[in-house]
């Protein structure tokens, strides 16, 4: 049986794309914007840290909980904190969730696991928008910066294009790492943050993705559709998330396992307000294009009480 990740799962392929084929790709899909491809969202962090002169005297407010891949990118130039009151933020809209009150001056919206369907409205906080591919799309890697101007893009290309080329060997350490985690991985998590373009060997897996990238939107919103009335969504129009937050039951933890479906139990902000966080261990149930609706619909959600919602 077909094991569900809480992202869609990468897969791997070859071609002769260009980066540059894949941001004029996507270009068609976020007309408002130019996109830069960096080898995964992580790289593209201390790219961007440099665009904007910041140093190691620059603290940057990241939400409580951030993943190390945050944690450790941000360190490379600057110095992230918990602190609210930081000058600086970096705007993660965890799961694809909008958050309120935020701090300052943002340097970056960390959408990466948003699948953005309406990119109209995503300068409103920051001049770029930052996407994890594989979370998103289940690409075998890749991360884009979506862009406010095509003088931004090129600062982050020629940043992005000025390191020593280290894209084939991150390709190979992951590929690796699927296979035999330890030593590949951490090699991998060594050289990740280095900001430096996607090897071609895995674009043409991003440029095939985004050939489906419709069907995909339409299945995650199904999903998000079966779920609504039984668990509040707070929804906006810009992305859909890529898991939806609550208590599970036994019952239903059960029941998506037999599908392989796992779910997990994470840090959420359920709140959904930076001033005011209400930091909660909840359960994740994936919502990608992946997960099938008719399993959704089938789940025992009559178990749920509602302090489980």
């Amino acid at each position: 049986m077909k094991n569900f990740w809480l992202n869609s799962k990468p897969t791997f392929a070859f071609t002769s794309k260009t980066s540059l084929d894949i941001e004029l790709k996507f270009q068609t899909i976020y007309p408002n914007t130019f996109p830069v491809l960096f080898s995964s969202a992580r790289a593209s962090i201390p790219a961007i840290l440099e665009l904007y002169n910041k140093g190691r005297n620059d603290q940057i407010f990241t939400a409580p909980y951030s993943s190390h891949c945050v944690l450790e990118a941000i360190s490379r130039k600057s110095t992230p904190t918990l602190n609210y009151k930081a000058n600086l933020s970096f705007n993660y809209h965890q799961l694809g969730f909008v958050f309120a009150n935020l701090p300052s001056e943002i340097i970056v919206d960390d959408r990466a696991d948003s699948f953005i369907f309406n990119s109209e409205n995503i300068f409103k906080h920051s001049a770029i928008s930052l996407i994890s591919l594989p979370k998103v799309l289940g690409t075998f890697s890749g991360g884009l910066c979506l862009c406010q101007s095509i003088e931004i893009a090129n600062e982050l290309k020629n940043i992005r294009d000025y390191n020593f080329d280290y894209s084939f060997l991150k390709y190979i350490t992951k590929s690796l790492s699927y296979y035999r985690k330890h030593p590949f991985l951490q090699l991998w998590h060594g050289i990740e943050s280095v900001p430096s373009r996607l090897h071609e060997f895995a674009l043409n897996n991003i440029s095939e993705k985004l050939n489906s990238f419709h069907s995909f939107s339409e299945l995650r919103k199904n999903n998000i559709e079966t779920l609504k009335d039984i668990i509040p969504i707070k929804q906006n129009d810009i992305s859909f998330p890529s898991a939806i937050p609550f208590r599970a039951t036994q019952d239903i933890i059960q029941y998506f396992k037999q599908y392989n479906i796992e779910i997990e139990k994470r840090f959420f902000n359920s709140s959904l307000d930076w001033a005011l966080p209400k930091l909660e261990q909840l359960h994740l149930l994936p919502v990608h294009h992946e997960i099938p609706s008719n399993i959704i619909r089938n789940a025992p959600w009559t178990s749920l009480s509602s302090a489980q919602i």
